[in-house]
């Protein structure tokens, strides 16, 4: 079973005109829970984007032992 997060990681990978016809289309539907997904999206955008610093940080320090 897929999960919010799944469906999340789905997303933010799309380009942005067709994430932005999936948020048109479900903000028309529920407001709610169009709502409650786009804090979730912001939330895992965050996570990703400290994921990818720290890996950056990683890759600075090792370069800078050698």
């Amino acid at each position: 079973m897929r999960t919010l997060r799944d469906l999340v990681e789905d997303l933010i990978k799309l380009p942005t005109t067709d994430l932005q016809l999936i948020a048109d289309s479900l903000a028309a539907y529920s407001p709610a829970t169009a709502e409650h997904l786009k804090n979730y999206i912001g939330f895992a955008q965050q996570e990703w984007d400290a994921l990818e610093n720290q890996e950056k940080q990683y890759e600075m320090m090792s370069r800078e032992e050698e």
